[in-house]
């Protein structure tokens, strides 16, 4: 693929920098709500990094096509919520191992774990796995390394149940 006129290739260069922003902002935001609260159960995670945005600077004027919609006003806590759950869908979104190869997300650098409620006691418990055999025989440690590695994949692969991955939601958020 090549480019001949130049309004073709700043338009690519500048979606490429409006992504950068995006990611940037996201994962800012992110890394800061996790920061200042060690753990988020997932459900925590979008509300916390709105909170993280508003207070760098987002208003209710950026996100809104409105821009005489008053704060308090239910159709702005409409607003809020709707914006709520694009985070959400675009923090999912982050997560999935994609095309930003020079931008890896922060689960790929460290700096955020994806752990799995009740995993670990449910892989000290010998009588769960008498059924399954090749589990069984292995030690609690192993078990749950294996069984961790096998969520993981399934969740990079969006094989997951979020509302704000379901196509009618995602539909209601366009």
């Amino acid at each position: 693929l090549t480019f001949t006129d130049n309004r073709q290739d700043a338009s690519l260069q500048a979606g490429h920098f409006n992504d950068f922003v995006q990611v940037t902002l996201l994962r800012g935001a992110l890394y800061a709500a996790i920061r200042s609260h060690t753990a988020l159960h997932y459900a925590e995670v979008a509300p916390r990094v709105v909170e993280k945005l508003k207070k760098a600077g987002l208003t209710l004027r950026d996100i809104t096509e409105n821009p005489n919609l008053e704060e308090g006003s239910r159709r702005a806590q409409e607003a809020w919520a709707v914006f709520t759950d694009l985070v959400a869908y675009l923090l999912y979104e982050d997560l999935r191992r994609g095309w930003r190869v020079l931008h890896p997300n922060l689960e790929q650098v460290d700096l955020l774990e994806i752990r799995y409620k009740g995993l670990e006691e449910l892989c000290k418990e010998e009588a769960h796995w008498q059924a399954l055999p090749k589990l069984a025989s292995l030690q609690a440690e192993k078990r749950y390394r294996l069984l961790k590695t096998f969520l993981d994949f399934f969740r990079q692969k969006f094989a997951l149940s979020a509302r704000v991955l379901r196509p009618d939601r995602q539909q209601d958020l366009r």
